[in-house]
């Protein structure tokens, strides 16, 4: 009362919106954690007395922000809805609510309104006493206090992703909301996209619209990042996923396990392999050709597989060959290690076809022997074997033919042709066989003559010493007297004499002959000139000369005494 010295007790403090955590002393002062998820914080709060009234004071970062004066009814005990003061005040989150009270405080009820707004009610009691101030400016104590807040802050939004310097990306985004307040921003990160708060990796916290991802390794790699925001309470959803991708300057690695190799019946061929490389950004290999012993080198191809067959080379020349791999970035690898290798010609050549063996017309024990040459390009020649010995080497690949004259008529005879070429390996054996025979006719018949006697004529002729082809002939069996009288040619005597007589003829009548030869095989040669005679009591005589057609006829008269 006025004019009265009143003691005053506070003893208690209501600390309405949070619930109290119990104080821990600390240098002179109860201190409380106040780093727990959901809490807001107000700095400080200093309760004082003087002879009638009491006053709080609020105070952010040390410095006062407001006074209230309690009211003169005097403080209650009990705690109830009648309290003597009741302060109404907006805290902003993120602030700390400091309260200078005895060490032997008690736990009182609290009340508040959900959100961004909270009542401070302070009760306490009025017995009369002498003033007390209870508690120090610089000695206070610290409380967390909680709003009930279950409601998660929105998805940040607009979020962008980009490098800012080599290794280094910037997030931004728009701000989330919240009917309280956002606490802060949970960054994540992942190397692929379709991240999320369960599957990203949490790279770190801020307070702020932007975030730098920094330390990036420069190989090239795409990160995906997604944004979420926390208030006291709850982690909002994700923002939009956003990429960037950092600068490749990282080469890959030299590929290894270079191998060159010759292509088993492929000629002028050489296999080249090597090991798959492992980076993820592999784009390709680049590989070098030496024919020079190594000396320099120029791009043979650029390919994505791990092989390579180089062909149209020469066998058994040197080549010489070294890799290297590129990524997406065009960044390439130091060359392998140079490779040689050489081709070997170990592929035969075509066979050649269609073996034919035909008897040489007219002549006598000789066979001709054909084939379709060979379609390779580096055929050779041909060996040619007969009845399975070797036989003849054919040097030339165009020459397709020969003729043996080594055989005797009516004998069949196989031959085999074998392409080759230059090492040489050999084509599979084409066979064809054949039979010569004896179609070679004697020759001509010449130096025939003739002459008539009484009812008779006298034919001679030549023997035949030689075959059609000039050839001496071996197999004469005889000679063919063929006459006509009539119109028509008759055989009248099949003989190996060199002469004929023919008796009881018509006299004055004129008979024609021709003469042939012919062979043990029964070949005919060309007939002789003919030569008429015609007898007659007086004799007469007519010879064709040789090479003539013309006949020559005379008469003798002989008187016999």
């Amino acid at each position: 009362m006025r004019g009265k010295r009143m003691k005053t007790s506070i003893k208690n403090i209501i600390l309405l919106l949070c619930i109290l955590i119990s104080p821990i002393m600390v240098s002179g002062m109860q201190t409380f954690d106040h780093y727990f998820k959901g809490y807001m914080y107000i700095d400080n709060v200093l309760m004082g007395s003087s002879d009638t009234y009491a006053t709080v004071s609020l105070y952010k970062d040390s410095v006062l922000i407001i006074n209230w004066t309690m009211g003169t009814e005097g403080w209650k005990r009990n705690y109830d809805t009648n309290y003597s003061t009741f302060v109404n005040y907006t805290f902003a989150a993120g602030n700390q609510f400091v309260l200078a009270i005895p060490m032997d405080s008690e736990t009182h009820p609290y009340a508040g309104n959900q959100g961004d707004s909270v009542a401070l009610k302070i009760n306490g009691v009025n017995i009369n006493e002498n003033p007390k101030t209870i508690g120090a400016p610089n000695s206070n104590t610290s409380f967390n206090i909680s709003i009930d807040d279950s409601t998660e802050p929105s998805a940040p939004s607009s979020l962008a992703a980009a490098e800012v310097t080599p290794g280094t990306i910037n997030i931004t985004w728009s701000a989330a909301t919240d009917n309280i307040h956002v606490l802060k921003y949970l960054v994540y990160r992942g190397t692929s996209s379709g991240v999320t708060k369960s599957t990203g990796t949490n790279i770190g916290n801020t307070t702020n619209l932007y975030y730098e991802d920094t330390g990036l390794t420069l190989d090239g790699t795409t990160y995906y990042y997604v944004v979420t925001a926390m208030d006291t309470s709850n982690q909002g959803e994700e923002s939009n996923e956003a990429n960037a991708q950092v600068t490749d300057t990282e080469a890959p690695s030299a590929p290894t396990g270079l191998t060159v190799s010759d292509i088993s019946n492929a000629e002028g061929s050489l296999n080249i392999t090597w090991n798959a490389n492992s980076e993820n950004d592999l784009n390709n290999y680049i590989l070098y050709f030496s024919d020079d012993d190594g000396s320099s080198y120029t791009l043979e191809t650029v390919l994505s597989q791990t092989y390579y067959e180089d062909s149209s080379l020469t066998d058994g020349t040197t080549y010489y060959y070294k890799i290297a791999a590129n990524d997406t970035s065009g960044n390439p690898s130091e060359n392998t290690t140079a490779v040689s290798g050489s081709p070997v010609d170990d592929l035969a050549p075509d066979a050649a076809t269609s073996v034919t063996v035909e008897d040489v017309a007219n002549k006598q024990g000789k066979l001709n022997i054909s084939w379709t040459a060979s379609g390779s390009s580096d055929a050779h020649g041909y060996f040619i074997f007969k009845d399975g010995a070797f036989f003849l080497n054919i040097t030339e690949k165009t020459n397709v033919s020969i003729i043996d004259d080594s055989v005797s008529d009516g004998v069949e005879y196989t031959y085999l042709v074998s392409t080759y070429d230059e090492v040489p390996n050999f084509a599979s054996n084409v066979s064809g066989s054949g039979t010569s025979i004896d179609d070679l006719a004697p020759a001509q018949v010449t130096g025939v003559t003739g002459s008539s006697g009484n009812h008779s004529v006298n034919i001679s002729w030549s023997a035949v010493s030689t075959n059609s082809d000039s050839t001496v002939i071996t197999d004469l069996a005889g000679y063919h007297t063929y006459y006509n009288n009539s119109g028509t040619w008759t055989l009248v005597r099949t003989s190996s004499l060199t002469y004929f007589n023919a008796t009881s003829l018509t006299n004055n009548l004129e008979y024609m002959y021709k003469i042939a030869a012919y062979d043990t095989t029964g070949n005919e040669g060309q007939n002789s000139s003919i030569v008429s005679v015609t007898p007659s009591e007086r004799p007469s005589f007519s010879a064709t000369p040789a090479g003539s057609g013309s006949e020559i006829k005379s008469s003798v008269l002989i008187n016999i005494t």
